[in-house]
């Protein structure tokens, strides 16, 4: 797109793993200038899935799902002299988003505090696992564990108990409340002038997600009931003959339209209330029809009969599907190993896709430029390197 809405801001990003380092990459798609400020050693996504040359040079898929397009920077924190230089990095932003532990920024004089003495008009985006307040503040967390604690896994139960999400659907969700955070922040700070500190926590993502089963169970005292991959007569994971579809058919009209178009003669006659009644009968009678045929053919037969329901994919499928390729989803860019697809923004704007508009960095490959640019000559840039402050890439 010719311009981008955060075109001119600029982010820096202490940010690690998922649930900062992808809100970052949300920000940065919308056109803001991304500081990427890494340790020694680099974020350990640079050597998390992918090929042996992928994992090799620093660039694994879960490093460039989520840093594509951002400056990368590698500065010692533990020095004093780089957590001078990442100050002066936050005197010259508009947003930071970090996502340590609750205190650990403070203690390098590197928190909001310190950050609103250099630039008092910073948007600060601090999230982690339960947020600074409350009784678990600064106990650490990943995906999974805030699966358990926050109640997410019972609403998923397996034969073997509570089942975990087979993704980190935590850390995106919880990437773009930051996003959300992060927006209504700048406009704020529009109107008053004023700096902001955003705490964002996973835990209270996990709940956000589950709104009507918090709501009940406050209110109630009741948990509610889960029923794993089936939730009614005609809702939820069937068999077929090659593997599984989805079935959404909750309201009569829905039941009716699945069992025409399945063939069950026996239940169309009968009365939306007697339908519905039907039970597990009907049910045996579903499951036993869709074995007839394949997945992706039940997945045409109920687009063509206007069933609410569709076949179970795994990702390669769903990418041959040309879906994604339709929507743009995928932004290709080059980089030191060739080619390689990263995400677009999970929306079209105005017709368009929207990717990265620059590769993925090496660890350190911008350091020298960045410094440059916050006012440090090549002598300084040198005795940081000599010191261990700072790497580059070269």
């Amino acid at each position: 797109m010719s311009h981008r809405p955060l075109a001119g801001l600029k982010v820096v990003g202490f940010d690690h793993a998922l649930t900062a380092s992808y809100c970052t990459y949300q920000l940065g798609l919308l056109g803001a200038d991304v500081v990427k400020v890494e340790s020694p050693g680099g974020d350990f996504t640079r050597r998390w899935g992918g090929t042996r040359e992928q994992i090799k040079r620093g660039f694994g898929d879960g490093f460039m799902a989520q840093n594509a397009g951002k400056y990368c920077v590698c500065i010692d924190l533990e020095k004093t002299q780089g957590q001078e230089i990442a100050l002066k990095l936050i005197a010259s932003a508009d947003v930071v988003v970090e996502n340590r532990r609750p205190g650990v920024m403070d203690e390098m004089g590197l928190g909001y505090e310190g950050a609103v003495k250099v630039n008092p008009t910073i948007i600060y985006a601090s999230i982690s696992g339960y947020g600074a307040t409350g009784p678990d503040a600064g106990r650490p967390a990943f995906d999974d564990i805030i699966q358990g604690t926050s109640g997410f896994m019972c609403t998923n139960p397996t034969s073997e108990g509570p089942g975990r999400a087979g993704g980190p659907v935590l850390d995106y969700a919880t990437g773009l409340h930051g996003v959300t955070a992060v927006m209504a922040a700048l406009m704020t700070r529009e109107q008053t002038g004023e700096s902001q500190h955003l705490d964002i926590a996973m835990q209270d993502t996990a709940m956000a997600l589950m709104s009507r089963l918090v709501t009940e169970t406050a209110n109630t005292g009741r948990l509610g009931s889960f029923s794993g991959n089936r939730s009614g007569v005609a809702a939820g994971r069937f068999a077929t003959a090659d593997g599984f579809v989805m079935l959404a058919a909750y309201m009569p009209p829905q039941l009716r339209r699945l069992v025409e178009v399945l063939g069950l003669e026996k239940y169309t006659a009968l009365s939306d209330r007697d339908l519905m009644k039907s039970g597990d009968e009907l049910t045996a009678a579903i499951e036993e029809g869709l074995l007839a045929k394949t997945s992706e053919d039940w997945d045409a037969i109920f687009v063509a009969g206007g069933v609410i329901g569709g076949a179970v994919r795994d990702m390669s499928q769903t990418l041959a599907t040309g879906q994604p390729e339709a929507r743009g989803f995928l932004s290709e860019i080059e980089t030191p190993l060739g080619p390689y697809q990263v995400p677009a923004l999970g929306f079209v704007w105005n017709g368009e896709s929207i990717g990265p508009t620059r590769s993925v960095s090496n660890l350190g490959e911008d350091t020298r430029s960045i410094l440059t640019q916050i006012g440090y000559d090549s002598a300084a840039i040198d005795a940081f390197i000599k010191d261990g402050v700072v790497s580059t890439s070269a």
